[in-house]
Parts: structure tokens; sequence; C-alpha cells
């Protein structure tokens, strides 16, 4: 799989089926750390209706043959608060092409040029590969959130 075939944007309406596919595209391993209870694939779909309000996402879309292919989505959301949610998935077979690390930029450059303070999340303890990223991204972990998740924060400097 090529990284450069991919284009970072906005999610859009139109990405209704892609997402669909998505989802359904995840793996056992992907699918617990991220759509388990369907949450997630909820989300998206309340997104694309536009009723999720204080929400932004952003995709990593292959449209090089004629058809989106989702490989991962990254979105943040409490958008009325001074450091907001992250998030973050990717498609099983696009994981290690740094992807992830794409898609992070793109949600930091967002919150950077709109006066954020920075980024927060809640991951896994077991989920060891996304912590890679946070951290290369910047992220420092703060402990263990109220929830028994790692918690982490990327605050930026004024």
């Amino acid at each position: 799989m090529e990284n450069d075939v991919l284009r970072i944007r906005e999610v859009v309406p139109e990405d209704r089926e892609a997402f669909r596919e998505f989802f359904e595209s995840l793996g056992p391993e992907s699918n617990k750390f991220f759509n388990s209870t369907g949450s997630n694939s909820k989300i998206v779909s309340e997104y694309l209706d536009g009723t999720k309000k204080h929400y932004k996402m952003w995709a990593a879309v292959d449209e090089s043959e004629g058809k989106t292919k989702i490989a991962g989505y990254v979105f943040i959301w409490d958008l009325n608060i001074r450091i907001p949610w992250y998030g973050i998935a990717v498609a099983d077979g696009w994981q290690g092409h740094h992807v992830g690390t794409r898609l992070t930029n793109t949600a930091i450059q967002y919150c950077k040029e709109n006066g954020y303070g920075g980024l927060m999340l809640i991951t896994a303890k077991t989920n060891v590969k996304a912590q890679g990223l946070y951290e290369k991204c910047g992220f420092f972990n703060m402990g263990t959130h109220i929830g028994g998740q790692l918690f982490y924060i990327l605050r930026f400097a004024k």
C-alpha cells in the first residue's frame, strides 16, 4: 500500500458507504480497541447526518480506483472547551504506514490554528501500538483515567 495515494480531507456526507466498509473491515484487535460497542460507527453516522455539533473529522482516503476507501480517520470533539478530546482509527491494512501520524498532525494543526490549548485522549492500557503513536506525536501519559484507561494530553506552548 502506498501512503502517497492517500489524501487527508474533511469527512463529508458522501463518505457514508466508505465508512460502513471501513468499520466492517476492522479486525478483532482493532475492533476491540475502537468500535467494540458500535459507538464510534454511530458517532460517525451522526456526524454525517449533521447532528454531531462540536465535532470535527478528517479521513485519509484512497480514491485511486474511482471509489473512496477510508484508510483511517481522526476526530476531535468538545470543540467548545479549551482542550478538546481526540480519537483516531486506522484500517488494519494501513497500520504501520504513517497514516496515524498524518491524521494526528492534521488534528494538531487544526487545533493550533484555531487557538486551542492542546488535545487529550484516553486509551486502553493494552493498546501499545496506539500509545507509541501518541507519544511519537508529543502526547504525554498523565496516568490512569477514572475509567481505568490511560489518559494522555498534548499541550501547546503559547
